[in-house]
């Protein structure tokens, strides 16, 4: 059975079982391992996964949408967007209905006169540097009042446990939280940026980029810890045990059970290289390629009893939705 609690003390005890060599040969810190391991995550595993499953990774940003006294409006591509990359957009109207924004070139923009597509209302962007711009000349035609962002996000970095809260107990009409832990981390502050994250597997991210209000002191030692942050900040589903870091940090591999193995064998393979030990390399990518096959097995198909229809998005179907002036619809 998979650990639920399982922390990245937990990863770094695998990677140092797993190297082949006694742990004092290992001339890295358990910092520098975490280092490696998320460079792991990020480049190796996690494009692997995305690979092979769907959705996986992806999260919402969302803002009003505003024209900006008739100018183009321009929303900024999420910094923690994987490769800075976004995956959707779509604007929303005030009935929660969703439309599919298509995505012109910067030379196209001259060129479209209208945003509707065979009589279809089909809103346009284009990018920018790192921002999404809207044609100005559609907002007189919709209702539209937001913008949401849909990206993968990319993954926070591994940390020792030691530099993040664990919650204990959540206020949810003061925005107080009261942390297990005898001692808050210097770097918590007032005005510090803080993500909450789930406790069980997938470890996934509940809100990110939080601001804490308070901070209690240290002082005294056994007295009760806690901060506080604005009460609208709280996620709707955060519990007792979730974990509270600094932005873009994580006390536990944000994966899928099944594949921290993997991630684990992944950072062995570059400890080997970085120590040059060529006779356990070989036998630790032998391990690695056959856990891969496997363990990505298991992350695909999560609805294997409904399968997708697959759609030809350039075939001769698709070519009533290419309107006039070099403009095309999205899908």
């Amino acid at each position: 059975m998979a650990n639920r609690n399982y922390t990245n003390l937990d990863l770094l005890k695998s990677i140092k079982l797993g190297c082949m060599v006694p742990v004092s040969q290992i001339a890295l810190s358990d910092e520098d391992i975490l280092f490696l391991a998320s460079e792991e995550q990020e480049l190796d595993v996690l494009s692997k996964v995305l690979s092979v499953r769907e959705e996986y990774n992806v999260y919402v940003e969302q803002y009003d949408f505003t024209n900006g006294n008739g100018e183009n409006s321009k929303y900024k591509i999420p910094s923690r967007a994987s490769g800075g990359k976004l995956r959707s957009v779509f604007l929303k109207d005030s009935n929660n209905t969703l439309y599919k924004c298509a995505e012109i070139s910067i030379d196209e923009v001259p060129m479209v006169q209208s945003n509707y597509v065979n009589n279809v209302w089909c809103p346009m962007f284009y990018l920018q540097n790192d921002q999404v711009v809207f044609l100005s000349n559609q907002f007189q035609t919709n209702s539209a009042q937001y913008v949401e962002l849909h990206y993968y996000m990319e993954p926070n970095s591994l940390v020792l446990p030691e530099r993040c809260l664990k919650i204990k107990s959540i206020n949810t009409t003061t925005g107080l939280i009261i942390v297990d832990e005898r001692q808050i981390p210097e770097h918590f502050e007032i005005g510090t940026q803080i993500d909450f994250i789930q406790a069980i597997p997938s470890n996934k991210l509940k809100k990110i980029d939080i601001s804490v209000v308070s901070v209690s002191s240290n002082n005294p030692v056994s007295g009760q810890k806690f901060i506080t942050v604005a009460v609208a900040s709280l996620p709707d589903d955060l519990v007792v045990g979730d974990y509270i870091a600094l932005a873009g940090e994580t006390p536990v591999p944000q994966l899928v059970s099944n594949l921290r193995p993997l991630l684990a064998q992944c950072t062995i393979c570059r400890i080997l290289q970085s120590q040059g030990d060529n006779e356990n390399i070989v036998v630790a990518l032998k391990a690695r390629d056959k856990m891969e096959k496997g363990l990505l097995t298991l992350t695909q198909d999560r609805t294997e009893g409904n399968p997708k229809k697959i759609v030809n998005r350039s075939g001769v179907m698709r070519s009533s939705l290419i309107g006039t002036g070099g403009r095309r619809r999205g899908g």
